[in-house]
């Protein structure tokens, strides 16, 4: 995008938040309602009938129309959407491209580094887009379910926060979400996180839904099926998901024992999908690599590579030799940065093709908890 259209778009953004200002003034000095902007005026008043909830379907598509509007808006003239430089590695990924992250596969082969299900997806519109002519074209239809899937979360969110008496506030926070900029930007972005993020909130909502009828939500069997399918996409669109859905699950049993039944038949049918036919059966016939190690000891490459540039003298001749062997040693304070992990852990020697043993990583597990338990420059200190 050229400078002088995004210096444009921020300036309208500039002029929006003037406007809002004003309209906050004129209410709180002259209290002249009627002449405002009707755009905030319907958002504001609970009398209006757009936010008088009553309950109906319409109500909640008025709500995920005025939520979608801006998105839509920066949608077009970012058309066909942002594209995260992750998503862009899934996307060679599901056209047997070769990426960073591809050392170890041979051809055609599909990479668990980015969970699978991002790479069908994005891949999946990509492909969509060829058949009918334009990529962007694709992309851009990903980018409007995304932004809807996201939008509809927030709405069925702000419908709880009705029910229970409090409509002003559930204004307050559509106003919000609906006028800051940052917001509309980041829906329509194809990246990792804003897939799981629509995924987090739909499970808020169901966790909601079963809190507030103390389990009896589930004892629908279309229930149990919808929140099946959210445990799924939860545990799909990130590796580490299905510790949140395994931590939650056991809370839910442990609070709702007598409606223990249909909340494990949930849990158990998307464990079930996700264990044995999303990752046995689908990850066998596309021939799924294993994500490599350096995404689960991250943390401790990181906490490492800190250890290393500010207490060099501090690592003995015999754990120099063992970090060596699964990191090289010699550039561990240069790549090390405080922000992310991505610079220390993608330069791992199994990440660049090395073969490192079994004994290899024991003896490395071995002097990072070492560090560890040392107290004054301890690396959990370090976190």
């Amino acid at each position: 995008m050229s400078d002088t259209l995004r210096y444009s778009i921020e300036s309208v953004d500039l002029v929006f938040l003037i406007l809002l200002l004003y309209f906050f003034h004129g209410v709180y000095r002259n209290k002249i309602w009627k002449k405002r902007l009707l755009v905030f005026k319907s958002v504001l008043l609970e009398k209006h009938v757009l936010y008088k909830y009553s309950g109906e379907k319409h109500d909640l598509w008025k709500m995920l129309a005025l939520l979608s509007a801006p998105r839509l808006f920066y949608l077009l003239i970012y058309y066909p959407g942002n594209i995260d430089s992750d998503c862009s590695f899934c996307i060679q990924d599901f056209f047997s491209v070769f990426t960073p992250y591809s050392v170890h596969l041979g051809d055609g082969m599909i990479s668990n580094h980015h969970p699978v299900l991002h790479t069908l997806l994005y891949g999946g519109f990509m492909y969509l887009g060829d058949c009918i002519g334009s990529q962007n074209l694709g992309v851009f239809c990903y980018m409007v379910l995304q932004v809807l899937f996201i939008n509809g979360a927030i709405v069925l969110l702000c419908k709880k926060i009705i029910e229970r008496g409090y409509l002003r506030y559930a204004n307050l926070l559509l106003l919000f979400y609906t006028f800051m900029p940052i917001y509309s930007l980041w829906s329509i972005e194809m990246a990792k996180d804003q897939l799981f993020s629509g995924c987090l909130l739909w499970y808020v909502w169901q966790l909601w839904m079963i809190v507030e009828s103390k389990g009896k939500y589930l004892t629908d069997v279309k229930h149990i099926l919808f929140h099946g399918l959210i445990l799924f996409l939860v545990c799909a669109t990130k590796n580490q998901g299905i510790y949140i859905v395994l931590i939650c699950g056991m809370v839910l049993c442990c609070f709702y024992r007598r409606r223990i039944l249909p909340i494990m038949s949930s849990y158990i049918l998307s464990l079930f999908c996700f264990v044995y036919l999303y990752q046995g059966f689908l990850f066998t016939t596309l021939d799924v690599h294993p994500a490599g190690r350096q995404e689960a000891m991250g943390y401790m490459f990181q906490q490492t590579a800190r250890y290393v540039k500010y207490h060099l003298d501090d690592v003995t001749e015999e754990e120099r030799i063992a970090i060596d062997r699964v990191i090289p040693f010699s550039i561990l304070a240069a790549k090390y940065n405080p922000v992310y992990q991505d610079d220390v852990k993608f330069c791992s020697r199994e990440f660049c093709g090395q073969i490192v043993s079994e004994d290899d990583y024991k003896q490395y597990q071995k002097v990072w908890l070492e560090m560890c338990l040392t107290t004054e420059r301890s690396c959990v200190m370090k976190m």
